[in-house]
């Protein structure tokens, strides 16, 4: 378990940032259709709105592939799928993510699919 919010995606685990460059404004822009003011709203929202995820999570990318331009981040997160991507909370953060297990269920696990946005409080304010 991870001490920081991130995604697992190809089984690869993704930190969510902590901080946003100005980059980052630009790529969040390209691949949301969102100012960064809006995007940064959302965020701390937290309701799971896939167009925010697709922006983090290209945000994410781009890091962990700086010599990517733009347009190859976006096509690539625009190629993944809801199932393909998986939010893993801090191991710290007390939140459950998950739904309480139903009788004779295993409790919850760490991670929950991305359409499950951490709480704003586990998300870095932008």
């Amino acid at each position: 378990m991870s001490e920081k919010p991130g995604f697992i995606i190809a089984g690869t685990f993704y930190p969510v940032p902590d901080r946003y460059t100005l980059g980052d404004t630009n790529l969040v822009k390209e691949i949301t259709g969102l100012d960064f003011n809006e995007f940064a709203s959302e965020l701390r929202d937290g309701n799971g709105d896939p167009t925010i995820i697709s922006g983090v999570i290209a945000v994410i990318v781009k890091r962990e592939n700086p010599r990517w331009k733009n347009d190859r981040v976006i096509a690539y997160t625009n190629l993944l799928t809801i199932d393909d991507i998986e939010f893993v909370a801090p191991a710290d953060s007390g939140d459950d993510l998950d739904p309480p297990a139903q009788a004779g269920e295993a409790s919850g696990s760490s991670t929950s699919p991305a359409t499950s946005m951490p709480s704003p409080e586990a998300l870095p304010a932008p």
